[in-house]
């Protein structure tokens, strides 16, 4: 009977080992403002440019008048909103080739994603900070309220700001205040 066993240090050599074909990767979270942001004109445009935005008032009450008489035309100051295409904004990663060759999980996919999201992060703040609200209700640090989402939803209301255009925004301390309030 043999008394030396073979150690723990030499059988570690014959374990087999294995690499995933999956890459674990961070759950993301939703970004918030680019999606509700009408980008129909990014396509056409590249650094540099400047994209006019004409925009028109409202044209005030509607007249009556004689079927026979003339058409008098309403003219009216409109404006235009310049939006300038100044920010590049870039996150690279890469692998060298005999570790590509190497590599069974497809590292640079896997990191694509998350390139991806690192851009769209810092689009979506900076399109946060686009937003120049000048009727703002509540008080941060304060228990979000019926009457501070009354005030709100009248602030919308007195601009005529269209329903399929409106959105609520909250931050993770609001959405548990709303949680606190039976009706949500």
């Amino acid at each position: 009977m043999a008394s030396n066993a073979i150690t723990a240090t030499n059988l570690a050599n014959w374990i087999p080992e294995f690499w995933s074909a999956r890459v674990l990767a961070d759950t993301e979270a939703a970004l918030v403002c680019v999606p509700r942001v009408d980008r129909r004109f990014e396509a056409e445009l590249k650094f540099g440019d400047t994209l006019n935005i004409p925009w028109l008032h409202n044209m005030g009450d509607a007249s009556t008048g004689a079927s026979t008489a003339d058409i008098t035309l309403y003219d009216t100051v409109q404006n235009t909103t310049q939006l300038i295409v100044n920010y590049w904004y870039y996150k690279a990663v890469g692998v060298d080739d005999r570790n590509a060759a190497q590599s069974r999980p497809d590292y640079l996919a896997s990191a694509l994603q998350k390139l991806s999201y690192s851009i769209a992060l810092m689009m979506d703040s900076k399109v946060n900070a686009l937003f120049g609200f000048t009727n703002t209700v509540g008080t941060e640090g304060s228990a979000l309220t019926d009457d501070v989402l009354i005030a709100a939803k009248e602030y919308l209301d007195l601009a005529n700001a269209p329903y399929t255009e409106r959105s609520l925004l909250l931050d993770p301390e609001s959405v548990t205040d709303l949680m606190k309030i039976d009706k949500f």
